[in-house]
């Protein structure tokens, strides 16, 4: 995954050390749970860079085997557009943003590798955890991806604690519906105790769970479960898919550029 990025020759060392820094910061948002310990950029030495480039940087991630690069930021210079120019018979020159004169760009590319990164995705969210059941106080081994919000398959999963109850189940299905239009996918679960359905969304990165029990029918309000704390809250039936939205959204406050 590469993108070119074009800019006057005078600004362009400015211009590679924005996008070096930047690019960085994004994965460092990416991998949230060891992106500030298991990322590092290292710069390539002069007498290693590809004759027309200036400078280039690799950006690394901490792969259980050692560092291996994610993601390389080159400053590459006029080559590639006088190269296409010289192909194609074309002047690749372009007019400046002031002035009338006319340069051929300098180009900056970021360019990283998916395999590798999705890899390196899976590795930062992957967690285990060992607690104390509180019925027999025997330790329990809990395992989660904590994944990015925004990358999580399964936005949310829906829980009427008794499957036998219709309202319940018919309340689940209206608030995973309503999820789902706002394009956050959203899975009822019936079977199984509730640990054990608060386990199976853990281990698919689910980030909040929604409980309806008994009460629910009495003060209309649900339990809102925090995947990465297991934090719960009780929350009005009506206020629940907003401040779903709302957590999501706070967490997607990023722009590439």
């Amino acid at each position: 995954m590469e993108l070119q990025y074009f800019c006057e020759p005078e600004t362009s060392s400015e211009v590679f050390a924005h996008w070096r820094a930047e690019r960085l910061r994004w994965w460092k948002w990416l991998l949230r749970n060891n992106g500030e310990t298991h990322l590092r950029l290292v710069d390539h030495p002069k007498e290693a860079l590809a004759h027309y480039s200036s400078a280039c940087t690799d950006i690394e991630f901490l792969y259980p085997w050692g560092w291996g690069e994610l993601e390389g930021v080159a400053h590459r210079g006029d080559f590639d557009l006088r190269a296409h120019g010289k192909a194609l018979d074309v002047n690749m020159a372009a007019q400046r943003r002031e002035g009338t004169d006319r340069t051929v760009p300098h180009t900056i590319e970021p360019a990283a590798g998916l395999n590798r990164g999705v890899l390196a995705v899976l590795l930062d969210a992957y967690s285990e955890e060992t607690k104390t059941s509180p019925s027999s106080s025997a330790e329990e081994l809990r395992i989660l991806l904590r994944l990015h919000p925004r990358l999580a398959p399964i936005k949310a999963g829906v829980f009427p604690l008794r499957a036998s109850d219709e309202k319940a189940t018919a309340l689940a299905h209206d608030l995973a519906q309503r999820l789902r239009d706002l394009d956050y996918p959203s899975r009822v679960d019936l079977s199984g105790s509730i640990g054990k359905r608060y386990a199976r969304q853990d281990e698919l990165g689910t980030p909040f769970c929604i409980t309806i029990d008994p009460q629910t029918s009495e003060d209309s309000k649900v339990t809102l479960r925090h995947r990465d704390s297991t934090q719960q809250e009780r929350v009005h039936v009506d206020d629940v898919v907003p401040l779903i939205h709302s957590y999501i959204s706070s967490e997607d406050q990023h722009s590439i550029l």
